[in-house]
């Protein structure tokens, strides 16, 4: 199943969608608390204004490397 995020041009776009996502995976609970903090602190900045979209991109491909692909607008794989 796939949809679409409307209005995504960057990787920031995505943010919230992956970090509703991502806390509720399995991983999150099992990730290191250092990792899980920056993660925090990755959403503080993003809620400033303050997050790069390529450090949001490393992030993501990171931890959800197949459920995210951009084809000029971004495509959720669930």
């Amino acid at each position: 199943m796939e949809r679409q995020i409307e209005n995504a041009r960057e990787w920031r776009d995505v943010w919230p969608d992956f970090w509703a996502w991502f806390r509720q995976q399995p991983e999150w609970a099992a990730m290191e608390r250092k990792e899980r903090n920056y993660l925090f602190r990755t959403q503080t900045a993003y809620k400033k204004g303050e997050t790069g979209n390529e450090r949001i991109k490393a992030l993501i491909n990171k931890h959800a490397p197949k459920r995210y692909e951009f084809r000029g607008v971004f495509i959720v794989k669930e």
